[in-house]
């Protein structure tokens, strides 16, 4: 039968007959000849994984007591996966959150270690300005990439505009305070040549600059040494 009991984390399991036959076969005696039927078995020691504490997270493999049974030198992976509110510490071997390990002759034991956290609320920063967005958060122990502490991004497309933003001539609200190109204050102009000169301003409106400037009149070339006629030229 298999497995068999070895003791104490050992076990035998069937591997094969010398005959190559079936874990269950049977066989023909032929008379006056001895004949010997070996089965060959494999031995096999018990790995036990745990997580502590058991609200703390995963483990992988998943082999609680009574454990899983491996073969002397075969590789295995372990993996600790932290549950919510919980941060992965260390194993018991010292090996990083997923390593690999090589099955002793021998049962053993892995215990992965989990210590609780305070959840914090972050919000993904897909344009990478600093500032999150309030429509996508998750909670997490330590701060994920690409996620940020707040929520007061108003476009999380475009990196130009945010809390931290200054307004600009566009159209748009710049720095996210729900107002549209405000605080841009006119701008002084000239237009005109000679005495034609005059001011004007340049105000934002609609998302552009517009300038607004009459030149004067010219009138007739006097000997005053000034560009009455505005060409240019006195």
């Amino acid at each position: 039968s298999s497995p068999q009991s070895g003791g104490a984390g050992i076990q035998y399991v069937y591997s094969s007959w010398s005959d190559s036959g079936a874990q269950s076969h049977t066989i023909v005696n032929t008379p006056y000849v001895a004949t010997t039927y070996t089965a060959n078995f494999t031995t096999q020691y018990r790995l036990t994984t745990i997580a502590s504490p058991t609200t703390g997270g995963t483990v992988t493999p998943d082999c609680p007591e009574p454990g899983c049974w491996y073969n002397s030198n075969s590789p295995v992976t372990l993996t600790a996966t932290a549950n919510t509110g919980y941060t992965f510490s260390s194993w018991s071997d010292g090996g990083a959150q997923t390593h690999s390990v090589i099955m002793p002759s021998a049962a053993v034991t892995y215990t992965a270690d989990f210590t609780a956290c305070q959840l914090t609320n972050y919000y993904k920063d897909n344009d990478g300005d600093g500032y999150g967005n309030p429509n996508d958060s998750i909670q997490a122990c330590t701060q994920p990439v690409d996620r940020v502490p707040n929520n007061t991004d108003c476009d999380d497309t475009n990196p130009a505009i945010s809390p931290g933003a200054s307004e600009i001539c566009d159209g748009l609200d710049n720095n996210c305070n729900t107002f549209i190109d405000e605080a841009l204050p006119s701008q002084t102009i000239y237009c005109g040549v000679g005495e034609c000169v005059r001011t004007g301003s340049r105000t934002c409106t609609g998302g552009t600059w517009v300038d607004s400037c009459t030149p004067g009149a010219p009138i007739q070339e006097t000997c005053d040494n000034k560009d009455n006629d505005c060409d240019g030229q006195t």
